[in-house]
């Protein structure tokens, strides 16, 4: 789920990017492209979180759901990707 989150927020990053360089003046189309990566990235970071809560899949396996602590120890990586892709998602609304 790491990796998902990752390559929707390079994916972000290359279509905000371009956009800024090429369509300085349509800015509007520049969101309306960046939006859906956004979305998605902010969906798979809300089912990472979701199941780092619920402690799934811990109980019989030997494996599971690891999430490092994130910067400055606020919360785990996968918490501050979900407040990330919430962030730029309302701004992209905006």
């Amino acid at each position: 789920l790491c990796f998902y989150q990752r390559a929707f927020a390079l994916g972000l990053v290359g279509v905000l990017a371009s956009g800024v360089l090429a369509f300085r003046e349509h800015g509007a189309r520049v969101c309306v492209l960046a939006l859906p990566l956004a979305v998605a990235g902010l969906g798979v970071a809300g089912v990472h979180v979701w199941l780092g809560w619920t402690g799934w899949p811990r109980e019989g396996v030997a494996w599971y759901l690891a999430c490092p602590a994130g910067v400055e120890g606020i919360g785990t990586t996968a918490q501050q990707s979900l407040a990330s892709f919430v962030l730029i998602t309302l701004v992209l609304l905006i």
